[in-house]
């Protein structure tokens, strides 16, 4: 069977992605035979190679675009690699509704340390963290099948700890108004969250966050917790000055930098 006939049988079948152990397996051509084939295919614009052998199959209607949207093929990539992942951070957020800014990269959390992946439609952007089993996580359904994604509980502990790479402090603060006033958060998994997730600074600035967009009674379980527990004043930005700034003594956070989103939540009813 030729590699082109194989392909054409695994998109009638909705089949996105295949390895090169399975097309060998299942044509019986020589390595050299696939690999001449593969240099074909990827020319005329109908494979790309995200990882050595692991293949992502280009239909008609994603040409134009460089790719299928890697969310379609993430889930089996990983599976390939043998690693556990969650889609994390902005495009987690964006994929339980919190739309206001769109990413330009898909953000994956798994537990070894990957390069960014820059070939098709969308770079794939990894963060490493080894307890990557722990955190709460959620099965969404796409087109594809479907992917692991961070709940919006564990999504709002991970957008904090990564401030940076969700577009500063403001951008966080839009993304957790839009969370919070889709699905909202669960006091309680947002605080087993906190504690299972990255470090207590995180849950302070977290708590000060809510408290400050008014959404108090999603911080209440955190609230309770940091206040049996021995904690130092953290400024609100890491990099930003601590002296001569004011005092949340209820977070203990040194507010550094006055949130400013671009969206504003909603009055209570």
């Amino acid at each position: 069977m030729k590699l082109s006939n194989y392909i054409d049988a695994l998109q009638s079948r909705g089949t996105v992605t295949f390895t090169r152990a399975e097309a060998l397996g299942a044509t019986g051509i020589t390595s050299a035979a696939f690999y001449n084939s593969v240099s074909r295919l990827k020319k005329a614009g109908r494979l790309f190679c995200p990882r050595q052998g692991f293949y992502v199959i280009i239909r008609l209607e994603d040409k134009a675009a460089g790719g299928p949207p890697p969310t379609n093929y993430i889930h089996q990539l990983m599976e390939y690699l043998d690693l556990k992942y969650y889609i994390g951070l902005i495009s987690a957020a964006a994929m339980q509704g919190a739309g206001h800014q769109a990413p330009q990269v898909l953000q994956v959390v798994t537990n070894a340390r990957l390069r960014t992946i820059r070939r098709g439609r969308t770079p794939i952007q990894f963060f490493f963290n080894p307890d990557v089993h722990r955190i709460p996580i959620i099965s969404l359904k796409i087109p594809a099948g479907y992917v692991r994604a961070s709940t919006p509980e564990a999504t709002a502990v991970d957008i904090v700890y990564y401030a940076k790479q969700s577009g500063g402090i403001d951008n966080v603060c839009n993304i957790l108004i839009e969370l919070e006033e889709g699905a909202g958060f669960d006091p309680d998994k947002l605080l087993r969250a906190a504690v299972e997730m990255h470090d207590r600074a995180t849950a302070q600035r977290l708590g000060y966050l809510l408290d400050r967009l008014g959404y108090s009674r999603s911080a209440s379980y955190l609230a309770d917790w940091l206040s049996r527990r021995e904690i130092t004043p953290i400024p609100l930005l890491a990099s930003g000055r601590r002296n001569n700034v004011l005092h949340n003594r209820r977070w203990q956070v040194l507010i550094n930098h006055e949130i400013s989103p671009d969206i504003l939540p909603e009055e209570p009813a």
